[in-house]
């Protein structure tokens, strides 16, 4: 089996829409161009519109992302007021959209560390952000597998396994055998952390992406699917729901090793982060539906796909515009 997460979950699932794919190629431009700024920048001048009287300040330009991004959500969620969802949004919908709410928050906690700041050692036995992140790619891998093996199960007479995959006349904490055969063994996390932080970060996304891809589909009814986590019963509208408290929970642990190794955090890293924290709430409001569904006009004529783009446009060129000015200043 290459992929429990693929074979234990009927298809087709919902692919990430192609206008996400835009979207977050331009907040992920915005931060290249906007990380490296000292703070020493933040009150230079800033000329955020053409024919105005007075500039603003770049301080200003970053908070500019941030409504700008304010600004669609609320485009979009206006428009689904008065349109409703559409076809083909399930319940499971609203609970992955934690995840991914949840996922830019990491991501911007990590666009503004260095690679040397992945591996310095906070001491006393911590891991360093390198692992955590390791551990973090490998809960979503493994999320994904056994909700697809508890998916796949269902409602199934009998006792609840002690673990997905387990035999249901083994205790939790006894040693497991292998269990179910489609269920192979996970990656170490050691191999989830190999590699750059950009690459580390591809893969975490793509596991977020498709564990949202298969699930994005199924019924109330699977919600209620009877379920273990950390060997206590749940069901699996629980165990999707824990996608996203579980990347807050390690995502603070990423702010308290950077802490620990004392490196301090400027405010254009903490800009950044509201920045990340925005995207997120707008990526929340169109996450795991179909391009269709985000392409369906709203009364006023425009669409979810719409506001998007624009806002992507806009994301952009503010960024750029920003790291013009302060190059000018000879930051």
């Amino acid at each position: 089996m290459d992929d429990p997460l693929v074979e234990l979950t009927p298809g087709p699932g919902v692919p990430v829409a192609p206008v996400l794919r835009r979207s977050r190629e331009a907040l992920a431009g915005a931060w290249t161009a906007l990380a490296p700024l000292p703070d020493r920048v933040l009150e230079l001048a800033w000329p955020w519109r053409a024919g105005d009287e007075l500039d603003a300040d770049i301080r200003y330009g970053f908070y500019r992302i941030h409504e700008r991004l304010e600004e669609a959500a609320a485009g979009i969620a206006r428009g689904r007021l008065a349109t409703g969802e559409g076809p083909g949004v399930g319940p499971a919908v609203p609970i992955l959209a934690a995840a991914t709410a949840a996922r830019w928050e990491l991501r911007a906690a990590v666009a503004t560390l260095g690679e040397t700041d992945l591996d310095r050692d906070p001491g006393g036995g911590e891991w360093t952000v390198r692992q955590t992140l390791g551990h973090i790619v490998s809960s979503q891998r493994g999320y994904g597998w056994y909700n697809a093996w508890w998916l796949a199960r269902g409602h199934a007479p009998g006792p609840l396994p002690p673990r997905a995959g387990g035999d249901p006349g083994r205790p939790f904490d006894a040693d497991w055998d292998g269990g179910d055969q489609r269920l192979p063994e996970l990656p170490a996390e050691e191999f989830e952390a190999i590699g750059t932080r950009a690459e580390i970060m591809t893969r975490f996304d793509a596991l977020v992406d498709q564990g949202a891809e298969r699930f994005a589909t199924i019924d109330a009814a699977a919600l209620t699917i009877p379920a273990r986590w950390s060997g206590l019963r749940v069901d699996l509208g629980f165990r999707i729901g824990r996608l996203g408290s579980h990347i807050r929970e390690h995502t603070i642990q990423v702010d308290k090793t950077v802490a620990m190794v004392g490196r301090p955090t400027t405010e254009v890293e903490r800009l950044i982060r509201l920045t990340g924290a925005s995207y997120g709430r707008i990526e929340a409001l169109v996450f795991a539906r179909s391009a269709g569904t985000l392409a369906a006009p709203f009364p006023d004529g425009g669409s979810a796909e719409a506001i998007l783009d624009a806002c992507a446009v806009d994301v952009h060129d503010l960024g750029a515009s920003i790291a013009r000015a302060a190059e000018r200043a000879g930051a």
